[in-house]
């Protein structure tokens, strides 16, 4: 479950996860780790790969069904490579 809220016009948002309890262990474990804000920063750096990957695609050409079948190449050759 991924949950935003912002709170009256606050420039941070909340997210609430679930977490499976062997993680919530670990967690609990080690109360010195800052969890807020690795868990931020986390987010903040898979957002902003997801930005660039945004940015190098958007004036990409290839359709779907080029990525589709590029990807069927691929998986064909991995499948040849590693059967053997």
């Amino acid at each position: 479950m991924l949950k935003l809220q912002r709170y009256n016009g606050d420039e941070m948002d909340e997210i609430m996860v679930r977490l499976p309890k062997q993680t919530r262990d670990i967690i609990a474990k080690h109360k010195l780790v800052n969890w807020e804000r690795t868990a931020a920063n986390a987010i903040k750096l898979r957002a902003s790969k997801l930005a660039l990957m945004d940015e190098i695609t958007s004036k990409s050409k290839l359709t779907m069904k080029d990525v589709m079948e590029i990807d069927k190449k691929v998986k064909k050759g991995l499948f040849k490579r590693y059967s053997t």
